[in-house]
């Protein structure tokens, strides 16, 4: 059985979106990879992040 890394722990948030951004997000994933909100979230933040 593998060990766990620091970086494969997630935590849970919640937030409030305007509903034109979740809309948008929405639209997005329909024609992108990415299947989740939470991750399309995780890949913007990083990519600001960096």
């Amino acid at each position: 059985m593998g060990s766990k890394t620091s970086s494969s722990v997630k935590v849970k948030v919640t937030a409030s979106l305007d509903a034109g951004f979740v809309k948008a997000m929405d639209d997005y994933l329909k024609e992108s990879e990415t299947r989740s909100r939470s991750r399309l979230i995780e890949d913007i933040l990083r990519y600001w992040n960096y």
